[in-house]
């Protein structure tokens, strides 16, 4: 069964295949600092609702690899998606595409009932 989530304004919403049943805690500069808890799917899973595009902003730092996503009303981070022009570099062949989403939006999303995998990342 679908998810699906939005930011807190609502401008931004968008549907997941499902709750996921674990998330990831980067321990990144951004993701430290964003608080989002990320999940993944395929990008051709990621559905944002109509007019959501619009609403968007994004960001990119570092080696340019991923745009982080947030709406530019509230400000709520929704996801990160690679950059076309180092896709790539991001999934080398044989790496399954994905995007990360935070999953803190999706309507119902309860942390207590999802594996939490706590990132080796360069602070931690």
């Amino acid at each position: 069964m679908s998810a699906t989530g939005s930011c807190h304004c609502g401008r931004v919403r968008f549907t997941v295949p499902s709750m996921p049943r674990e998330v990831k805690a980067c321990r990144c500069s951004i993701c430290r600092k964003l608080g989002s808890l990320c999940a993944y799917c395929h990008p051709d899973d990621f559905r944002l609702a109509a007019g959501s595009a619009a609403a968007l902003s994004s960001y990119s730092h570092g080696d340019r690899m991923i745009a982080f996503r947030f709406c530019a009303t509230c400000g709520c981070s929704t996801h990160w998606h690679a950059l076309p022009e180092r896709f790539d570099e991001c999934f080398p062949e044989g790496s399954p595409p994905r995007i990360g989403y935070n999953a803190r939006l999706l309507d119902g999303f309860d942390v207590h009932v999802v594996t939490v995998i706590e990132s080796d990342g360069p602070e931690g």
